[in-house]
């Protein structure tokens, strides 16, 4: 079933991203906690 192969893919995607993007916030010294208790 490829679908969903594809829609792992895209949701690793989406949690690689952001994480990333969470980084970046961690590094402009903006709290995350709240992204924390979300993931």
């Amino acid at each position: 079933m490829p679908s969903m192969r594809g829609r792992r893919v895209l949701i690793d995607d989406f949690m690689d991203t952001f994480h990333i993007y969470k980084t970046q916030l961690e590094r402009a010294g903006v709290d995350v906690s709240l992204f924390d208790e979300v993931s």
